[in-house]
């Protein structure tokens, strides 16, 4: 799923534990940029991004494969959109506030295609933030 890993649920000591047979609950968003507004959004609450995954596709996929995804990632919440490639949104994708993220990467993963898929607008992309929820400090 050309998963970009982040932070490893095994280094976040105050990660809240759901037990290892917990499917991750998912949004889905209209857009890359409405994914990345709520993952701003919810972060105040606990959510600390695991990691992101962009891919495109000939088609919209199912949530089957993020859901699988975020078990074994150990994600509370995967935030999703699966976007039409020619849908002209994903031009000045705002950048997400967590300071691992380089300016940038995660930008050109979305808006950059290999020159035999530049004509295709079939293609659709595909974005997941896995997040796990960690308990706030009192």
């Amino acid at each position: 799923m050309h998963y970009t890993e982040v932070n490893d649920v095994a280094t976040i000591g105050n990660n809240i534990d759901r037990g290892d047979k917990h499917y991750p609950i998912v949004r889905e968003m209209v857009n890359s940029n409405a994914c990345i507004e709520e993952y701003q959004r919810i972060k105040p609450e606990g959510y600390v991004l695991l990691g992101y995954s962009l891919f495109d596709n000939d088609e919209k996929m199912s949530q089957g494969l993020v859901i699988q995804a975020g078990m074994k990632l150990g994600a509370h919440l995967i935030i999703l959109s699966r976007e039409n490639g020619a849908s002209g949104v994903l031009n000045h994708q705002p950048l997400l506030p967590d300071e691992k993220i380089k300016r940038g990467t995660i930008v050109e993963a979305l808006v950059s295609k290999p020159s035999d898929e530049l004509g295709n607008t079939n293609n659709h992309v595909h974005m997941a933030l896995f997040l796990t929820q960690c308990y706030l400090d009192k």
